[in-house]
């Protein structure tokens, strides 16, 4: 018996024929071919699942970038896009002498007996600090640096605790701005421990008990829309428009009136129109750290 060869044209039709015979069984089996990794490496993490690439503390819990470039990731990660990043850190871990700024450079120099390495319960990262009644503070009166308050705006994030009872008389722990009394604005604890904010005449006193476990504190001085106000993740406290005599300032503690007992863990500022942040921004700020 003799075969017949067949011709090319017949061998190409059956090989095209046999191909997509073998995808349509692929496809009624309910299979996909995968793609082909060139670059043989594992596939990139889903967008969905976000990499935190800022200093968290083991124990809280909570957000503390530690940088400009941990607080821009931050920021970026919480979709807080109108909050710019800040002009100045204070990380406050120190055993002793000023604390140094992570992002400018305004130093905060010791004045007075400030405590250092103090344990915050829930908290791995220790504080500075001062004592009730103590004349002491750490601050920076002279860099240039620092906003003029009397035209510039400046808003200040502290993560701090009141450990003691309330003091006997109203005591500082935060100054923007400084020298003469309408030169600055000040938190402070009243006698009944609530927060007050002052600028000389005016004073504007909250109504809660921060307590004793660390709480974030953020005082705002906005020239742009003339506000000036004391933020807790509780309540703020809304001073009437106070016009403020130049000069620059930042005081972690006592200023005129002695300081209470505090621990600072940490502490955050920005300068200018990046201070100029609005109510609901500060409010989704706080919730995003945790407060």
């Amino acid at each position: 018996m003799t075969w017949a060869t067949p011709a090319p044209d017949q061998l190409g039709y059956a090989a095209r024929v046999r191909s997509v015979l073998a995808l349509a069984l692929v496809s009624a089996c309910g299979f996909s071919v995968p793609a082909r990794d060139d670059a043989g490496g594992m596939p990139d993490t889903p967008p969905d699942v976000p990499t935190v690439t800022w200093t968290v503390d083991p124990t809280s819990g909570k957000a503390v970038p530690a940088n400009q470039f941990e607080w821009r990731d931050f920021l970026k990660a919480k979709g807080l896009t109108s909050i710019m990043t800040p002009n100045g850190l204070w990380l406050a871990q120190e055993a002793s002498g000023p604390l140094a700024d992570s992002i400018g450079p305004v130093a905060l120099a010791p004045i007075g007996a400030t405590l250092y390495g103090l344990t915050v319960p829930g908290w791995s990262r220790k504080a500075v600090g001062t004592t009730e009644g103590s004349v002491a503070s750490f601050s920076n009166m002279t860099d240039a640096t620092l906003p003029n308050v009397g035209s510039t705006s400046m808003t200040v994030l502290a993560l701090i605790a009141f450990p003691g009872s309330a003091p006997a008389n109203t005591r500082t722990f935060l100054v923007e701005g400084s020298g003469s009394l309408t030169a600055f604005a000040q938190a402070n604890l009243d006698s009944s421990k609530h927060l007050m904010m002052t600028i000389s005449p005016t004073t504007t006193t909250g109504a809660q008990d921060p307590g004793t476990a660390a709480t974030a504190v953020m005082m705002k001085l906005d020239h742009l829309h003339a506000e000036q106000k004391l933020f807790t993740s509780t309540e703020t406290i809304t001073l009437p428009n106070t016009p403020l005599v130049g000069s620059r300032g930042l005081f972690l503690g006592g200023a005129v009136a002695p300081a209470p007992e505090t621990r600072f863990l940490y502490v955050v500022a920005w300068y200018g129109s990046r201070a100029e942040i609005s109510d609901a921004d500060v409010t989704a700020l706080l919730t995003a750290l945790d407060w």
